[in-house]
């Protein structure tokens, strides 16, 4: 039967993280196709799809693998002349499914959909044709208002067969993929050659539609790095075919062969376009492209994706397009952690599904400090010595996590969730609690969504040094540990609608309990969810996200003197009057902070000189980017010193052990902690000065935290220059790497 191996995919997942077959006798769900019985091939060959919900109460049923979403899937078997036809359409790669891609079904309702055979099966020809439903659908009961997507249920869907006649007409239409390829393969390893010029497929590389000169140059980046790592890919398993185990099971030779084609035949001058956009672009959808087509269309989402590392990447949704266009994978599982379900249960699919190769290039090429960098860890003895991280890639996680939270909620009110980490290994843990739940939102660490946008990142920003033992939670074997957090803290919650919420983090921990006062061996695995669902009402007050309120209140209290603070000027000799308010502290803080003040401004001015007349020290901290892009941002910085007051506030009261200090975007307070009060003012890395410029890329230029430590921001320059120029630590160490002028 199509899909068996469904069955098998879905009785290895355990607690939330799939869907649960549905196994018993009776069948919730029943469908039935309707066709006309004679159809001509220069026609469309529409069929009506009809699913009837024989349960006693309301379904939401994924339209995903069903003709409810169109012919986006192989869920349909069709033959003619006792020959089944292959699947010939669309293979879109998609993120997870949010809530607008679940069709409520109410008790004893039939939803229909009416959908073109012809788009995805080769009707070219005249003959006799039936046509089935074979396919598994995936739902949950309930509603939207009041459904967790915690937890689905998947039974085998199938119908009667229809039979329908196609005569012959002058003019044949063909499938989505023969209206796509542009011409025929003339060899094995070629799809050069047509009948016409403007049949072909382009020279090099050529961009059709509307995008960003930037976007371009990263596709490009992207496309030249998928090439590389497929290469590497090969190298590593042939040396090393455990590897990959978790993605392709036993079947670790067919994937090489397959990555071998793919390669072979982009070497010997493949050309491509790249389509920015596309008519079945929608907001799930990264990209898509057809069987022996050269084009890829990438959608919106594509353009939001980290270049080259972490999952999803423009370099592995490549990497997944490629393998559909040149070598005809298959779009049977989507994700990491269902794709290496797949491996398990099925081999042979993994090793032919475009996902499954997808993720396997990302995770050999990903390197520990590519991740450290996407996810900002703090830890600086684990950034700046990247050998003292093991990355986890074996087929077994030794955790897990859900989340939990209500179905309703309303915009004046906390939106608190529970976070929930399962030790499943056979021995005690301790993790890092940073970078996660258990640390509350103090990062970016989940993926939250709204009307299929990803919503921004507006809490804390946080510049800290290695965590110590305090940071880390002991989780014995089996144990599951919990926390609550406000998701509006950190992520925009005020306008009413249906929002979407995953853990998407990194994990670090050690075994047994940390009492060493330095952890020396960590591992590191990524750490996922499901995704869970919620609705927000509509109310009067709106409470924001902790950088909402921080800038409110800024707004609110601006131009306005606190009591007992310590406001003076220093340098009169600047060429602008510095305003600045230092609030806390002991009179040698507060002294030294006027110090490194009015120093920060001199050495801002200086670095802007710098980043033309010393290019070699430009390239270590920003790599092969233009002067022009950190130019603006310390130019910004120096308009910001010499025309707005900025306050300064020692010992603020979000300050934990481990932090320097911390600021939130688009405001002009910078917060100061324990460790800023011990660094020293000028002399060094990580100086007052130097936190000084690192706080106020976040508040006034808005830079992220996406590595930490000299090492790893070294090499962040080199392997992704554009992530060098949003990571406010890159600033930071390029002001304190050149000649210091004191104030």
């Amino acid at each position: 039967m199509k899909f068996l191996w469904i069955l098998l995919i879905w009785g290895l997942t355990n607690g939330i993280e799939s869907a649960r077959l549905h196994t018993s006798g009776h069948r919730i769900f029943s469908s039935r196709l309707l066709c006309a019985p004679k159809y001509r091939t220069t026609g469309k060959i529409e069929c009506q799809f009809h699913l009837r919900n024989n349960g006693k109460q309301d379904y939401l049923v994924l339209k995903w693998r069903t003709p409810l979403d169109g012919l986006r899937s192989d869920c349909l078997t069709v033959t003619t002349n006792g020959k089944k036809l292959q699947y010939d359409g669309i293979y879109p790669k998609r993120s997870a499914p949010g809530p607008d891609q679940y069709l409520l079904v109410k008790a004893g309702q039939t939803v229909s959909s009416t959908f073109d055979v012809s788009d995805a099966y080769d009707m070219t020809k005249a003959g006799l044709y039936s046509i089935a439903v074979d396919t598994y659908l995936e739902y949950v009961a309930g509603r939207l208002s009041d459904v967790r997507f915690t937890q689905t249920e998947i039974e085998h869907l199938s119908s009667p067969a229809v039979s329908y006649e196609v005569s012959k007409g002058s003019f044949i239409e063909g499938t989505f993929s023969e209206r796509a390829r542009p011409l025929k393969r003339t060899n094995q390893y070629s799809m050069r050659g047509s009948s016409s010029e403007d049949e072909s497929c382009p020279k090099l590389e050529h961009f059709v539609g509307v995008a960003p000169e930037a976007l371009k140059l990263e596709t490009k980046k992207a496309f030249e790095a998928a090439v590389q790592n497929m290469k590497s890919a090969i190298k590593c398993l042939k040396d090393n075919p455990a590897k990959g185990k978790p993605w392709f099971g036993t079947a670790t030779e067919d994937a090489k062969i397959l990555l071998k084609k793919t390669v072979a035949i982009v070497d010997d001058n493949w050309h491509k376009t790249f389509h920015f956009g596309g008519d079945e672009c929608s907001n799930e959808t990264l990209a898509y492209s057809f069987h022996g087509a050269c084009t890829f269309y990438l959608c919106k989402l594509f353009s939001d994706q980290k270049t080259e590392t972490g999952y999803y990447s423009k370099m592995g949704i490549i990497v997944h397009e490629l393998t559909h266009a040149i070598s005809n994978t298959t779009d049977d599982e989507h994700g990491p952690i269902r794709v290496q379900k797949l491996a398990k249960a099925s081999p042979k699919r993994a090793a032919l599904n475009g996902a499954n190769f997808a993720h396997f290039v990302e995770i050999s090429h990903a390197k520990v400090s590519d991740h450290l960098a996407r996810f900002g860890y703090c830890s600086k003895e684990m950034v700046d010595g990247g050998q003292m991280v093991e990355f986890d890639t074996s087929d077994t996680s030794a955790f897990s996590s859900y989340i939990d939270c209500a179905p309703k909620f309303a915009t004046s009110d906390k939106i608190e969730c529970k976070f929930h980490l399962r030790n499943n290994g056979q021995q005690d843990y301790s993790v890092l609690k940073w970078r996660t739940p258990l640390d509350g939102l103090r990062s970016d660490c989940l993926s939250v969504t709204s009307n299929g946008m990803k919503l921004r990142y507006d809490g804390i920003h946080i510049k800290c040094s290695a965590p110590g033992p305090d940071q880390y939670l002991l989780v014995k074997s089996g144990q599951t540990v919990s926390s609550t957090f406000d998701v509006s803290d950190a992520y925009d919650m005020t306008k009413a609608g249906l929002y979407s919420i995953a853990v998407d983090t990194y994990l670090e921990y050690v075994k047994g309990s940390v009492t060493e006062k330095a952890v020396r061996q960590t591992k590191i695995e990524h750490l996922s969810s499901p995704v869970l669902s919620y609705e927000i009402d509509e109310k009067n007050f709106i409470k924001g996200t902790s950088g909402q309120r921080a800038r409110t209140e800024e707004s609110v209290t601006k131009g306005a003197l606190e009591d007992h603070i310590f406001h003076s000027r220093r340098g009169q000799d600047l060429k602008a009057s510095l305003k600045y308010v230092i609030k806390g502290g002991s009179p040698d803080v507060k002294s030294e902070t006027e110090h490194a003040i009015v120093a920060v401004y001199r050495n801002i001015k200086l670095a802007i000189q710098d980043l033309e007349n010393d290019r070699g020290r430009a390239k270590t901290w920003f790599g092969s980017s233009p002067a022009d892009e950190p130019k603006w941002v310390f130019e910004k910085m120096e308009r910001v010193l010499s025309k707005d007051k900025i306050t300064y506030i020692i010992d603020g009261r979000e300050c934990e052990d481990g932090d320097y200090a911390y600021a939130y975007f688009g405001t002009r307070k910078v917060f100061l902690c324990e460790l800023y009060n011990r660094a020293d003012t000028l002399i060094g890395y990580d100086t007052k000065m130097g936190i000084i410029v690192h706080e106020l890329g976040h508040a006034v230029a808005r830079r992220d935290d996406l590595a930490y430590g000299q090492n790893a921001c070294r090499r962040l320059a080199i392997e992704n220059p554009k992530d060098a120029l949003n990571n406010a630590e890159n600033y930071e160490y390029f002001v304190e790497s050149g000649t210091i002028l004191s104030p």
